[in-house]
């Protein structure tokens, strides 16, 4: 009975359009860094997506010693 009681409280003091308008107003900041991988270009396309949701500061594309030459000469991994 207790917990019945306190989940109607707790809904009925839930602000309306949920607890997300509290926070509309706060966008986090980011500066994303990628390089030209196969995988960092799937998260930099689904980060896309969702960059409505953050203030984007920089996406700063890069790469390692190893990519700009093709990791040819040295031991990559």
């Amino acid at each position: 009975m207790k917990k019945i009681f306190l989940l109607v409280v707790l809904v009925a003091l839930m602000p309306p359009g949920g607890l997300g308008r509290l926070f509309a107003g706060e966008r986090p900041r980011v500066i994303v860094t990628t390089d030209g991988e196969a995988d960092d270009k799937a998260s930099m396309v689904r980060f896309l997506l969702t960059c409505n949701e953050f203030d984007v500061e920089a996406i700063v594309n890069s790469s390692s010693e190893f990519h700009w030459l093709g990791g040819r000469g040295r031991n990559a991994l």
